[in-house]
Parts: structure tokens; sequence; C-alpha cells
């Protein structure tokens, strides 16, 4: 009942505060609850927070949701200097310290939970309907230019003083730890939170154990403050992203980015390891008893969740680059150090004038933003990625994602089910993994180098083939896939996949027996890019299928064989991607056909021992080989009415001679894979798991920006343009940009080929064919020599290519190549709209009520 009436009154003062003007005097900076409240212009100040810790005490998100969106908007537009007042009291109360000499043993923060706790509730409101009108009245001044202006603003302030939260003895850390002077000098790590990387020859204090329950609370209610603070990027359009400035994470990431290089704040260090120890070292199975989740605390998963969104935020952040600034000069990560004393204080850290009234904030500018680019430099955070470099470090590293990303499977594939817990950050992994393997080059090489390459790519390769099932995984998909693509650039991880397979019993219906590792990884994406509609064939067009062909090329110089079930997939998946109408669809849809017939000739090249089961799958389909080496400008240009039906054969006048009648057929013809077809949700053309199928006459969009979605229970995910598998091809002595890139025109709204198109691709199509027509024409007359018209036939053909050698048969190989995944404009804006659509949904107390900009919501159910 208190606590009922404590909201309520909450609720009722800021609707005063919208309604009247009110005085505006800062209560003392530091305070003792125990002596008495000052009486004057003070008192409403003193009466407004007078339920500081029933406040504190009621569930954080009904005190969120109990403050009125139109009153803060009320509030801004006819009392701007109440709103001033209000933020300006939150921060004196966030720098509230209790009475101790610097460098002395500190007395405990408990004191003021209450005090930090109420007012970072109130900002974790304001803040998000403030940026989404007005941010000028938290930045005021601010100006990329002069990084000093950003730490003087309302928002420098606010930051700094929540960081220091983060590391306060007796609220977030421990209570025997000397408190924050306010000096420029890093923080000593031993603040860090929890054990992990950073911290080698001494036990970190405010690990898991040393600290209460309520801390972990705490670190949760500061570090969701903080987010609300980054989310500026939220109120902007795809289009303005490269054009606006977040200044929160410019001050968290740059902190002054000039002649001088990036200078670090003082917490950058032990917040960058806080948050990895902290979300590495989290075990979700606990005590390994099943279902002993029921009974345990969900505040330390939370804690994790909540870091682990914060870590995302500062990672992918790419501060400004100062316009005067020549060559950007960077620092490590800097080393820890003690505090020797007090020290200047940041700017950021400076007292709030007591005596001040607050100004007036500045008329909104119709346009703030600045016109050109902004100039990118390396965050910090990314900095300290790329710092780590140390064998055990990057083991630590590997088991905590192992762990997080094997915890759903082991959840949903456990004897009794759901009887362990499910780590809910798991796409916040994902991303994780993501950003380790494209910054840092040790650590890539480390998984590369690693034995049990199934234990890298099986969680990936799991949320891959959900993700086509469920909407809430969709972004996942294209995360793998990046993964996949950036790892198949390195040789040890192709021939690694020659290693055994061994059936696992969350991959039902897809497990090669005698197979190896590749079978697998090709079965089960044939299986996702080839689907059924009405008992007719398809091909899943997007960034899956030419992310899976891509792939393809660069794994197949590798893969020593492949069973026959695997070649059997691959040979009818070119068949549906070589079809004419298929190809007349899109400019893109030809180069599905060049990167699978590159895949199979590099197979047949290089390991042709070992893939006698593909040389006799392509003699089985050498009439696909013969249409595409024929084709012609004419047959792609008439006008052709949109069929019912999927990828129907089209019906040739020419009679082509082919052994095909000599092959006889061998089981299995067609693997069981590409049967299975899925229930797949309504998605928008800009989805990954976009379900065209070949009788769809609208083209793909592959400049067309992203839009991620909202569901009540699920993650909001964006999906990638097509232009996110943008490659280039790689050779041992050059690089050169593939000819898929020159090939490929500007996609119109109805788009038809032109002579110029197919002169480009029509002479590849003649080169890259040519190698098995004329395996077949080498082949033809020793296969009619002995097939007999029996049962045997097939096994006398492929004794007879066993003993073949195609050496001055086919042509002569060209250097092997990889083609490189390239990070493009288009992929840098999705990562940003998937990684805060995860923000979003987890952030819905406090975003919801404003207008989202970065990506468009859409709710299921």
């Amino acid at each position: 009942m208190g606590n009922d009436q404590s909201v309520t009154s909450l609720s009722a003062r800021i609707h005063a505060l919208s309604s009247q003007p009110v005085p505006s005097v800062p209560i003392p900076k530091i305070a003792d609850p125990s002596l008495p409240h000052p009486k004057g212009d003070e008192q409403f100040w003193i009466e407004f927070w007078a339920n500081s810790k029933m406040i504190a005490l009621y569930p954080y998100d009904d005190v969120v949701n109990a403050i009125a969106p139109d009153d803060i908007k009320i509030m801004r537009r006819t009392q701007p200097a109440n709103l001033t007042a209000l933020l300006n009291q939150c921060l004196s109360r966030l720098r509230s310290r209790p009475l101790s000499s610097p460098g002395s043993p500190s007395v405990s923060a408990s004191s003021f939970e209450a005090t930090y706790r109420s007012s970072m509730r109130v900002l974790s409101r304001i803040i998000p309907l403030v940026l989404d009108e007005a941010p000028e009245v938290i930045w005021e001044s601010s100006d990329l230019s002069a990084p000093a202006s950003i730490a003087q603003s309302l928002g420098g302030k606010l930051l700094y003083a929540l960081l220091d939260l983060l590391f306060l003895p007796g609220f977030t850390v421990n209570t025997g730890l000397p408190m924050l002077t306010g000096s420029s000098s890093a923080i000593p790590l031993t603040y860090l939170w929890a054990h992990g990387i950073g911290l080698t020859s001494e036990k970190p204090v405010g690990g898991w154990v040393e600290v209460t329950e309520g801390m972990l609370t705490n670190r949760i209610e500061v570090i969701k403050c903080l987010i609300t603070l980054c989310s500026g990027t939220l109120y902007h359009t795809p289009d303005c992203i490269k054009t606006s400035p977040n200044y929160a994470l410019e001050y968290l990431c740059g902190a002054g980015v000039g002649k001088g290089g990036i200078t670090p704040l003082p917490h950058t260090a032990v917040l960058f390891y806080s948050l990895v120890n902290i979300i590495m070292s989290w075990d979700s199975i606990g005590w390994g008893i099943p279902y002993n989740h029921l009974v345990s605390s969900i505040v330390p998963e939370e804690l994790v969740k909540a870091s682990s969104h914060f870590l995302m935020l500062l990672i992918s952040y790419e501060p400004n680059v100062l316009p005067s600034t020549e060559k950007v000069e960077t620092e490590e990560l800097p080393k820890a150090v003690e505090h020797e004393g007090a020290q200047e204080p940041h700017p950021a850290q400076q007292t709030v004038d007591s005596d001040a009234k607050p100004q007036e904030p500045a008329l909104p500018n119709p346009d703030p933003l600045p016109q050109q680019p902004i100039k990118r430099s390396t965050s910090m955070f990314v900095k300290a990625i790329q710092s780590i470099k140390v064998q055990d470090q990057f083991e630590f590293m590997f088991a905590g994602i192992d762990r997080l990303l094997y915890s759903p499977i082991n959840a949903a594939n456990h004897y009794l089910p759901w009887s362990a817990r499910s780590a809910e950050c798991y796409k916040e992994m994902m991303l994780f993994y993501w950003y380790l393997v494209y910054y840092n080059q040790g650590f890539r090489s480390f998984l590369t180098s690693r034995e049990d390459i199934p234990k890298i790519i099986l969680p990936l390769l799991f949320f891959i083939d959900h993700g086509l099932k469920d909407p809430a995984y969709q972004g996942m998909v294209q995360n793998g896939l990046m993964i996949l693509l950036f790892l198949s650039e390195d040789r040890e991880f192709n021939t690694a996949l020659n290693a055994p397979w061994y059936p696992r019993k969350y991959f039902l219906g897809i497990n090669p027996v005698n197979g190896n590792l590749a079978d697998f990884l090709i079965l089960l994406f044939c299986k996702l890019v080839v689907i059924t509609e009405n008992g007719k064939k398809g091909v899943r067009k997007g960034p899956l299928t030419e992310g899976f062909v891509t792939l393809m090329t660069n794994i197949a110089p590798f893969i020593k064989s492949l069973l026959m079930q695997t070649v059997s997939a691959l040979v009818s998946l070119f068949d549906l991607v070589s079809r004419i109408s298929f190809i007349k669809q899109s400019p893109r849809n030809i180069t599905y056909s060049m990167h699978l017939l590159d895949a199979m000739h590099s197979l047949m090249q290089y390991q042709y021992q070992g893939n006698i089961p593909l040389a006799y799958c392509v003699l089985r389909r050498i009439t696909s080989f013969q249409k595409l080496n024929q084709v012609t400008f004419e047959q792609l240009v008439p006008p052709v009415k949109v069929e019912t039906e999927i990828n129907k054969p089209e019906q040739s006048t020419e009679t082509v001679t082919t052994p095909a009648t000599l092959v006889p057929p061998m089981l299995p013809s067609e693997p069981t894979t590409s049967q299975t077809t899925t229930s797949e949700p309504k998605t928008t053309p800009n989805e990954t798991a976009a379900t065209e199928v070949q009788t769809e006459a609208k083209p793909e969009t592959p400049s067309e920006p992203v839009t991620p979605i909202e569901t009540a229970t699920a993650t909001a995910t964006a999906t990638a343009a097509t232009t996110t598998t943008t490659t280039t091809t790689t050779t041992t002595t050059t690089t050169t940009t593939t000819s898929s890139s020159t090939i490929v025109p500007p996609v119109s709204a109805e788009w038809v080929p032109t002579a110029e198109w197919f002169e480009q691709i029509k002479r590849k199509l003649q080169l890259q064919t040519e190698p098995f027509l004329a395996f077949e024409r080498f082949v033809s007359p020793q296969i009619q020599k002995v097939i007999t018209g029996s049962s045997d036939d097939a096994l006398a053909i492929t004794t007879l290519l066993s003993k073949l050698t195609l050496v001055g048969v086919l042509p002569t190989p060209p250097a092997i190549t990889w083609r490189q995944y390239t990070v493009t404009d288009q992929t840098k804006q999705w990562l940003l709209q998937h990684m805060w659509g995860m923000v979003y949904v987890n952030q819905r107390p406090e975003l919801a009520p404003t207008q989202i900009k970065l990506f468009a919501l859409r709710r299921l159910g």
C-alpha cells in the first residue's frame, strides 16, 4: 500500500512540474540523511524526493511506467526550466557521496542506495523522451570539433557520474575498496567485477561471489540508465546515421580524438574488462541439478544481458575524427594504475553551481545535423579487443562464448526437456562472436587452428537452421553466415571440414552416415535454400543463398570427398538456379550459377578421386550445363507470362545428345533433405528470410535499407540487404574484384536483361561450363562400352570413373582463389539496426513511448 502511494505521489509531482514553475535549487552535494533538511526554496525538492526509499524498493518497470510520457513532453514545451532543474537535481543526487577522506577506507555508500536508484529511475524515463524530441536539452552546445564541450554538457556530466557509480564501493563493488577521488588516472583493476582477462596476478574484488545480490541489481540499473543516455541513435533514420553524431557514445568511446590521439576516460579499461569478464564467466548451468534454475535468482543473468547490450554499443560505435586532424594516433588500452591522491578533476566531474538558476534551453535547431558525413576512427573498446593476444585469454573468451551459445541447444535437447536454464543472451553472444572474429586476427587464427572445428561452427549452423522458422532468430541467420564466410577465408578452417561427422540429435534428418563435416554443412544449407511449395521446388533468393554459394567456392578446393547424397543435393540446387526462368528474374540470380560452377569445378579439378559421386551426378544432369552454355539473349528478353508453378522446366525444342540416357539412376538420385519444407512466417521484402520463389516478378533491392522487427517476447532483428554479401576474390598474388560485381547492374522496378549485361555473362558462362562439357565428351564413349542395360550399370560406371584421370582433359586450373567477405556500409548499417533492435526489446519500458526512426516496428501475435 505504501509503495503504491509513493509511486502515485511521484507521478503527481512530475505532473505538477509540467503545469507550473517551481524554484529549482539543488539539494546539497554531500548530504547526511540523519540531519534535518533546510527550509525555504528547497522545500519543493525535499518533498519531491521524500519517498526515495520507497521508490527504490518498488519494481523498476512499475516506477518507470508511473511517469507519464505526456507530462515530460508538456514540461519540455511549457516549462523547460523545470525540466532542466529536474535533470540537474538527478545529477546532484548521483554525485552525492558519504563523507570520507581521500585514499582512506571508504564509508559504505549503502545509505545512499535509495538516492541513486530513485534518481536513475527518473532519468531512465525522462532521457529517451528528451532525446526523441529535444536532444539539445542535455547536449546543449556539444560540438564534435570540440570534445571538451561534450564533457561540459549536462549529458557528459551524467555519463561521468553514472560511470563512477559502476565502481562505487558499497554500491556496486566491495565495501573494502577506497572511494574514487575523481582523478584523471585510470581506475585500478582491483575494481573489476569478475575474474578473467585484464588481471592475471591478483584476484579481482567484486566477482560473482564477493558481492551481494543488491549490488548486482545496482549494476543493472546503472547500465540501463547508461544505455538510455546512449539511445540517441534510435531517433535518426538509417539515411542520417553517417551524419548524425551520438554524443554519448562519442564521449564514452572517443573522449576526444585529435592530434594527441584518443584520450580514454579513467573508466575505460576497468569497464571493458568488467563487462567482458562478467559475461564470459557466467555459467547458466549452475549446480548441474535438473530444474535448479527454478529456485535460483535471475539477477545474474539479467546483469549478463544488460552488460552484453552495453558492450555491443561500445564496440560498434566509431568515434569522430576531428576535421583538423591530419593523422589520428591511437593509444593502447591504458594500463591500470593506483590512485595517488586527489588530482585535477575531470571536466565532467565538476560540481553543479548550487546558486545558479538553470538556463532556458535553446530553441530546437531545425537542421542540427552536419551536412557532410562524419569521419570515423577506431573506438577505444575496439582497441581493447585488438589488444587481447594471449593464448589463455583466447581460451577464456572461447569457453565463455561456447558455453552461452550451446546453452539453448543443450536446454532444448536435454534428457529432461528444459530442465536446464537456457541463456537469453545468445543473440548478443553471436554478435560479440562476430566482432571478435572481425577485429582480432589472433582470435581468428586461434579458432581456425583448433582441432574441434565442429564445436566452433555447430552453434552457428543450429541458429541458421532455426532462424528461418522463428522471426526471433532471423538476425542470427545473417550473423552466423557472416562468421562462416569470414572463417572460410582461412585454409586451415577449410581443410578441417574433412573431419568425420558424428550424428547430433538436434539435427535430425540431416545426419550424413559415414560423412564428414562438409557433407553436413552442404546438406543443411541445401535444405534451407531449396524450398517446396505446392509440390514444386524453388530457391530462396537473398543473402542466405548468395552467402552459401560464396561459401562453397571457398571451401570446395579443400574438400577431399563428398557423399552421393551430398553431391546430389548440390547438383540439384545447380539445376534449379541455372534455369532460364530463374536467371531472368534478377541480375543477381546468375551469380548463384557462377559460384556453384566454380565450386563443382574445384571439386573435380583438385579432388577428383575423392569426389567420383560428383562426376556421376554431373553426367546425369549434363543437360543443365549444356543449356546454360547455349543460352541466348532471345531466351531472356521475350516477356513471359508469370507461371503459377515454381521452377517449371523449360520446354526446349533442341535435341541434345547426352549420356544422360546412358547413365542409369543411382540411389539416392535426389537427397531427402531437398524434399523438406518448412512453414515460413510472413516477412517483409527487406528481411533476410524472404521467401521469394521463382514465380515472383518483383526484383530484389540490394541497396534498400533494412528494417528489424519487434516481437513481444523475442528479440527484434534487422535484415541485411543483398549487398551485405559483397565479396571480392583474393588470389595468392593479387586482389581483384569478382566478375559478378561488374555483371550486376542497378536493379530497377522492372528489371529487363540488356544486351550489354548478356554479353558480360555469356563469355563467363561458356568458360565455366566448358570443363564439364569437355569431361562429358571425354567419358561418354567409354561409358557406352561398359553399360549393358542391367542393374549393374551404375556400379560399372562409377568403377570406370574411379579409374580415369582428368589430367589433360580439363583446362589448366587457375590459382586457388578465396572470395573475401567485405564489410560494406550496408553491412555496418544492418549490424547497427540488429544490435539496437535487441536493445530496444530489452529496454521497452523506457523506450516504448518514443518515436523510433532507426527501424520499423512490427508486432507479431
